[in-house]
């Protein structure tokens, strides 16, 4: 079923991006607007109150007379700007001198328009319907900023400016930034919107990719695309998750065709040697012989399970191994004693050497379960007289652990595939065993951070088994 881009996550992420963008978009220019309106009225109200101060030094300097000749020349200066229009026609100045009773005494501003201003500040007046005033341009005026002086004696004089140009600016600024914030908006939307298809397409082929492994194609991989980027990291950690998937399955589906090969034989030896010692009536001795025999074979069927299930555990990583200090040559000897006797039945030469000190950090039940198991191989395929070598020392800051033995060894074709459970050599279908030997000294190895490899001895086998040193002071 196709996805909808709106229903999407990455839709409403870049959606809600436009929307927050154009919000902080909008602040930015409303701010801008205002702080220009600002700007605007405080050079008119600067030139208001330079024109006001002026007039009223000529008042100060020369008295009211004088006064009333400057208002008359300025009124006259601004009417030669636009030629005469009338009565109350006008530049973009405008003056008022009112008297102490009200009465206007020169200006061209009406007189009825001081009302609307106070005795001193700043106003802004809109001009009534009847009162008919042009600008420098012949463009009608609706509004002035007004401001208000206070000269004594009952006199006021108001100086006035259009705001025809500086409206103007502001129509103009507003429709350049309403202009922009479209063309802004417009911008971030489409880039969302591209962006979100791109991001989409990435998604969908990987999620068409699980849909195919879904299905049952564990082969398919996720493409990573060409871009090294957060995708491309995803695709292959989630291509390394599945080619671990399906390691572990076709190790379980080997697990399963062994355990159906391998522990087929014993279960059925086990199963007709008890149906046989039930045909006939036999003494004790002959019951306990068979019995020993049935324990026997059982408990080699729970050394199999309890190996599977360590394996198990801990390739799944749900086995936490413990943190013990372990001195190898210790570690070592204890293992020569342990096997010392069974050496010394077959005549072997069991030995062990190498530097004091060398410690690793781990379980030493499971690291002397791996040594036990290497020692039992080389115990089994050592012929009479031979000799087993147990060494131990550094390399580099690397724990080594060499066991050497003058057997047959083991084909260099054949040293990877003998680490898989339940694989057994040709040579080795004579022995006792189950093939989970060597599967379970690299298990714990590995557990371990470890390294396990198969060299030759010229003649016989070596097994280095490599283990991350911890000396001591070590944390």
């Amino acid at each position: 079923m196709r996805t909808r881009l709106r229903h999407t996550t990455v839709f409403r992420l870049a959606f809600t991006y436009a929307v927050l963008f154009g919000v902080a978009v909008t602040a930015i220019f409303v701010a801008v607007f205002y702080a220009t309106q600002a700007q605007l009225r405080a050079q008119i109200d600067a030139g208001l109150r330079g024109e006001a101060d002026a007039l009223a030094l000529v008042y100060q300097a020369h008295g009211l007379e004088a006064l009333k000749d400057a208002v008359s020349e300025r009124v006259r200066a601004a009417r030669k700007l636009t030629g005469s229009r009338g009565p109350e026609d006008a530049g973009q100045r405008f003056y008022l001198l009112v008297g102490p009773q009200g009465e206007t005494l020169r200006g061209n501003l009406a007189v009825r328009l001081a009302g609307g201003a106070a005795a001193t500040g700043f106003a802004d007046i809109r001009l009534p319907d009847d009162v008919h005033v042009v600008d420098p341009a012949g463009d009608p005026v609706d509004s002035v900023r007004l401001h208000g002086l206070a000269l004594g004696q009952g006199y006021r004089l108001l100086v006035a400016q259009a705001l025809n140009e500086s409206q103007e600016l502001e129509r103009t600024l507003f429709a350049l930034l309403a202009a922009a914030l479209a063309a802004t908006l417009l911008i971030a939307s489409a880039g969302g919107f591209l962006m979100g298809r791109g991001v989409l397409r990435r998604i969908a082929a990987i999620s068409a990719t699980a849909g195919e492994i879904m299905g049952g194609d564990l082969s398919r991989r996720i493409p990573p695309g060409r871009r090294n980027d957060e995708f491309a990291e995803l695709a292959r950690r989630l291509n390394a998750m599945l080619e671990r998937i399906d390691a572990l399955m076709a190790s379980m589906r080997e697990v399963t065709d062994n355990i159906a090969h391998d522990l087929r034989t014993p279960l059925t030896r086990l199963r007709g040697r008890l149906e046989v010692t039930l045909l006939d009536a036999r003494d004790s001795a002959a019951y306990r012989e068979a019995m020993a025999e049935a324990i026997a074979d059982a408990d080699g069927l729970l050394r199999t399970f309890s190996a599977l299930l360590t394996m198990a555990q801990l390739h799944a990583g749900t086995r936490r191994l413990p943190e013990e200090r372990i001195v190898l040559p210790e570690l070592c000897a204890d293992m020569v004693d342990l096997y010392g006797a069974l050496a010394e039945e077959k005549s072997i030469d069991l030995q062990t050497a190498g530097s004091s000190g060398v410690t690793v950090r781990g379980d030493p039940e499971l690291l002397a379960q791996a040594l036990g198991n290497v020692l039992d191989n080389a115990l089994k395929y050592t012929p009479a007289g031979g000799r087993i070598r147990i060494s131990t020392g550094l390399a580099d800051g690397t724990a080594l652990v060499c066991v050497t033995d003058t057997g047959p060894g083991i084909p260099e074709q054949a040293r990877k595939r003998v680490f898989e459970r339940f694989v057994r050599l040709d040579a080795a279908r004579s022995e006792t065993g189950n093939g989970l030997g060597l599967a379970m000294v690299k298990s714990v190895v590995d557990a371990h951070g470890g390294e396990v490899v198969l060299m030759d001895a010229h003649p016989g086998l070596e097994v280095r088994i490599s283990l991350p040193s911890a000396p001591e002071g070590q944390p």
